[in-house]
Parts: C-alpha cells; structure tokens; sequence
C-alpha cells in the first residue's frame, strides 16, 4: 500500500487561507513568510495588522530580525503585548529603537498591552518622526506613574489624534491637549472629570469611566463649551447624580449626538412623571444610551408609564429586596451588563440586548439565575457570578466564558 506525503506547499491559495485562519497572526508570518514569493503574497494580508503576542523569546528574536524590516512598510497597525514573561516591547525596541520611523512608515496605530510604567516610559521616548502613527492604545499597565499620561500625550512629537489609556491613576495633563480629537481614559474621581474637560478643547470622541467613589457633586459651570465633542460616552455608578449636575454637564456640550450614559442616583427626576431628563437633553441629540441605577425610598416614586412613554423609550427594572430600580434605553446598547436574579426576570425581549459582551454579578446569584440573562443577551461571551453562603460569606467566584 503506497502512503502519499502531501506538501504543503503544493496545496492551492485557497487552502492555505483556510488554514491561516486557524493560526495567530504572528505564527502566520514566522511560519510561512519568506519561503517563496508565492507565500508571501499569499499572506501580504497578514501583513497590514501585526501582534506579537502568544510567541516564544526565539520567536520574537526571529520576527524581529528577519521578517518586519522587509515587510514593515506594509504594517498600518502594531500589537506587542509584554504578557507571558516574554518581553516583546523590550526585544522590539532592541531592533528598532534607533531607526523605527524608517521601517515603519505607514504604521498609523500602536497598541502596548502588560507593560510597566517604566517599561512603557522608555518604548514611548522610543517613537519619534513617524508621521501616520496617531493612535495608540495601552492596555493592563503593571505598575503606575504620575505623569504617564502627560508622556503619551507629547509623544511622537504630539501626533497623536486617539488615545486610549486604561489606568486612572496617572496624573491629567496640566496644559492644552489640543492633538487630542479621541480619548478613552479612566479617572480616579469625579472630580477630575471637569478638569479633563478643560485641557480637551478638540476633543471629537470621549469615553470616561470614574473608578472610585465621589461624595461631592460635580458642577461645570465655569468650563467652555466643547464645540467639537459628538459623541460622549460616561460611566459613574460610584456616585450619586442629581439633575440639575447633568444639566450642568448638558450646557457645555451643544453640538453632541450620541450619548451614553451609565449613572447612579436617588434623585426622583430621574423617574417620576415629569421627565425632566429629556427635557433637558441637549437638541442635537441623535442617539441617547442610558442605564440609571436608582435606589429609591418608596416604589411608588417610579412612574413606569412614564418612562415607556418617553420620547426615548426606558425599561424599569426592579428588585424590591435591595430597594433599587435599573432603568436603561431599549435597546440596551453596552457591552457590560449588572442586574439582580429579580431584575432578571424582567427583562424586555432578547432583540434588546444583542449588545452584552459580559455580565457581572454582585448580588450572590444562583447559576441558575443567569440562565434568563444568557437566553436574552446571546452575543454574550463572559459571565462572572459570586456565590454565597447562608452566612454571607463568599464561597467562590466563577468565571465562564461563552465563545461565539
């Protein structure tokens, strides 16, 4: 019986593009790449889009060395994640550092995943003179530093357009960021929102998330309008809104479009009869996203006719043990979805909640209980629930991922 031996390399473009999608990009081009020109025009796609993760010390060496110098011209965006002990950042900037504008002269977006402050310090002195890059976007920073942001911001001689900076803990930039159209940042308080404000004038897109509870109220009275913002994304559910502070907020946005919203309150405006909310939306709203946890002292503050009747449909969701409502926008448009097993069972149909990445639980819910959220909210990827003895005591938490 005669056994054939298929080469790979016979087998047609089609078929090797199959296989390409089973592979990591940077296994793609350490595999394949420089074998013969019909391979590398094979995987130029590969190409465009370069992340040195998930490689060996050897493999980062190699990759460095002898495959981005030829085809560095061709890569638009970079991913080096310093996760897994191998220190990609640090072997790439050992190849690069002194000529990197000169490889990569097309490269528009860089993102640094698992990087310390000094490590990130040093590979951003590293990026000068590249023209196209304006992107960038650090991920799972180790450690901090006070004036990491202010770095990320001169960066690349202030070319830099779009940012995306996921630690709260660095200092906000002291002067006028005026390069800056795109930000999605995290801060410690709220307070520091009003002075991010101030030194964005530019500012196109804004994302902020505030991590940490604030107890004073936040006024903007005394801003600048921002003239260019559009689309504004909030995220403070440590903190306690009132209207008239929304409002105040509202002010200084005139031209914005789309906004989304995710707040904590016990104001009553919020919820009862009047509206008052949308009355005092800015006009040029397009779009309004809104998830509103509220605690109330008595049920009957909600008016639930009320919110399905408003010019921007609400669902009330509500849990009578914990005294709290969650009121959002249908659809319900975040990646991130916090609810009790009660508010649960009340959820509107799943054609509202196509958006849920994750859900997170906080409430001592029963795996069981999840099942209404996983029937309703179907892209979901990540479910994180806490357990809970009779005693309160945490038991364990779970994880489970739910792959498409």
């Amino acid at each position: 019986m005669v056994t054939r031996v298929s080469d790979l390399l016979m087998l047609p473009d089609e078929v090797l593009l199959e296989i390409y999608k089973y592979l990591l990009n940077a296994h793609i081009l350490y595999s394949f790449y420089g074998l013969n020109k019909r391979l590398n025009k094979c995987i130029i796609g590969y190409c465009c889009h370069v992340s040195l993760t998930d490689i060996t010390c050897n493999q980062c060496h190699y990759l460095c060395r002898l495959v981005l110098p030829e085809i560095g011209h061709h890569i638009h965006s970079l991913l080096i994640s310093n996760c897994r002990s191998v220190l990609q950042g640090k072997i790439f900037s050992q190849y690069f550092s002194h000529e990197i504008s000169k490889i990569f002269p097309n490269l528009q977006k860089l993102i640094l995943i698992c990087f310390t402050a000094d490590e990130l310090d040093r590979f951003l002195d590293t990026l000068n003179n590249l023209n196209n890059l304006n992107q960038i976007e650090i991920f799972d920073l180790l450690t901090d530093q006070s004036n990491l942001l202010q770095h990320v911001v001169e960066t690349n001689n202030k070319r830099f357009t779009s940012i995306k900076f996921k630690t709260s803990y660095s200092d906000l930039p002291t002067s006028l960021c005026s390069n800056i159209l795109d930000l999605t940042i995290s801060i410690r308080k709220l307070d520091k929102l009003s002075q991010l404000l101030s030194c964005i004038p530019n500012i196109r897109r804004l994302n902020v998330t505030v991590d940490e509870i604030t107890t004073m109220d936040a006024s903007f009275d005394h801003l600048s309008p921002l003239t260019f913002l559009n689309d504004f994304f909030l995220r403070c559910y440590d903190h306690f809104w009132s209207l008239e502070a929304l409002q105040s907020l509202f002010s200084k946005t005139p031209v914005i479009e789309y906004l989304s919203l995710q707040l904590s309150s016990q104001d009553v405006s919020f919820v009862n009869s009047e509206q008052k909310l949308i009355h005092i939306l800015p006009q040029s709203i397009r779009q309004f996203n809104f998830g509103l946890r509220y605690f109330y002292d008595e049920l009957e503050e909600i008016d639930q006719n009320a919110l399905v009747a408003s010019d921007f449909l609400m669902i009330c969701l509500i849990d009578e043990n914990i005294q709290q409502a969650f009121l959002h926008t249908m659809p319900y448009r975040f990646p991130l979805l916090n609810i009790s097993a009660p508010m649960a069972k009340q959820m509107s149909s799943y054609e509202n909640y196509e958006n849920v990445e994750m859900f997170y639980d906080y409430h001592g819910m029963d795996l069981a209980e999840t099942f209404p959220i996983v029937a309703r909210c179907r892209q979901i990827k990540e479910i994180a629930i806490q357990s809970y003895e009779k005693n309160d005591e945490i038991l364990s938490g779970m994880k489970n991922n739910f792959m498409d």
